[in-house]
């Protein structure tokens, strides 16, 4: 899985998450994401998911950095 984090504001963030497989994606939210989601609204916090096919792209700067993409 692929994690991004993106500070809007001080008390905002945007986290993007790339997994392999759809399969994946819903074993992890089954067995982590859904508690973790649930604290933050109870917390009166705002939570929205979006889910959807994504292409990444690895710009040439990284391709020489060893890292490990399946």
């Amino acid at each position: 899985m692929f994690k991004c984090f993106v500070d809007r504001t001080e008390n905002q963030v945007e986290i993007f998450h790339v997994f392999r497989t759809k399969g994946e994606m819903e074993e992890v939210r089954k067995n982590k994401s859904n508690e973790f989601w649930n604290q933050i609204k109870d917390m009166s916090g705002q939570v929205t998911r979006y889910e959807g096919n994504c292409e990444v792209e690895v710009s040439k700067g990284l391709q020489d950095l060893d890292l490990k993409f399946k």
